[in-house]
């Protein structure tokens, strides 16, 4: 629509029949080359504003996640190294667990 109107502003000669008006017979084209370059040019411009202000949320929504995300870790590691520190913990050598899985397979078999 709104490359229709540029193109009809700048008709020259409108047919006319009677009591109403017709399509246009002869349009300036310096102006009618002129406004179409200038409305193509617009139009790339705002397309290429929209997709930079789209690139800018997307990261910007890219940081907020990853922070929430490097929150989130930390929290966990702070809960992890708490429950560690209230837990008793007993050192189990590798010679106990052999004795341990031998026993076991002993009552398997």
């Amino acid at each position: 629509m709104i490359y229709g109107a540029v193109i009809d502003s700048t008709c020259v000669v409108l047919q006319r029949s009677c009591t109403r008006e017709g399509a246009c017979l002869l349009y300036d084209h310096d102006s009618l080359r002129l406004r179409l370059h200038v409305l193509a040019f617009c139009t790339q411009l705002v397309t290429a504003a929209l997709k930079a202000l789209a690139w800018h949320f997307s990261r910007r929504q890219e940081r907020v996640t990853a922070a929430a995300t490097a929150a989130a870790d930390e929290n966990v590691n702070i809960a992890i190294n708490s429950r560690d520190t209230d837990a008793k913990t007993v050192p189990v050598s590798n010679d106990d667990e052999n004795t341990r899985c031998n026993k076991h397979s002993e009552t398997v078999n």
